[in-house]
């Protein structure tokens, strides 16, 4: 079960998705660039090739973001919950975070969404989105139960 919860965290929580789109945006922009000057293109066939690529980037760009909101809605849908046993849990997943296992916290407001930004020592960075109405009590829980870390 920890392994499940570690592929977890790494497919959701490392930028290597972001920098990925990013890559093959660029690789597309010079590639089309590059073929434009070697074949000599007539003005209508510069203007599809234009619109295309244009197209191609949108596509990248909505990609990415149904990756990002899919972060979101996974991490966030019913807020976070405090379990007895100590442990951050979602409505999907049960994180398994021990309280003693964070290092640094952080609240973050951020577009209108209020986010728990989480440094475990195990489990890297957590971003938690969270509802409004559970921002007060877990602010209080994480000053109660973790005073002595600093923030990040």
């Amino acid at each position: 079960m920890a392994e499940e919860n570690k592929n977890y965290h790494l497919f959701y929580y490392y930028p290597w998705r972001y920098m990925t789109g990013i890559f093959l945006i660029i690789i597309f922009t010079f590639g089309s660039f590059f073929f434009i000057q070697e074949v000599k293109l007539t003005e209508n066939e510069i203007l599809d090739l234009g619109f295309t690529l244009l197209l191609v980037i949108l596509f990248f760009i909505l990609i990415i973001q149904f990756m990002v909101q899919k972060c979101q809605l996974s991490i966030g849908q019913r807020g976070l919950t405090i379990l007895p046993g100590k442990t951050v849990s979602t409505s999907e997943k049960t994180l398994d975070i021990q309280w003693a296992d964070i290092v640094f916290y952080q609240m973050i407001f951020q577009k209108g969404q209020r986010i728990l930004k989480l440094k475990t020592e195990n489990k890297g960075v957590l971003m938690i989105y969270l509802k409004q109405e559970n921002y007060a009590e877990i602010w209080q829980i994480l000053k109660t139960l973790i005073p002595e870390k600093e923030k990040i």
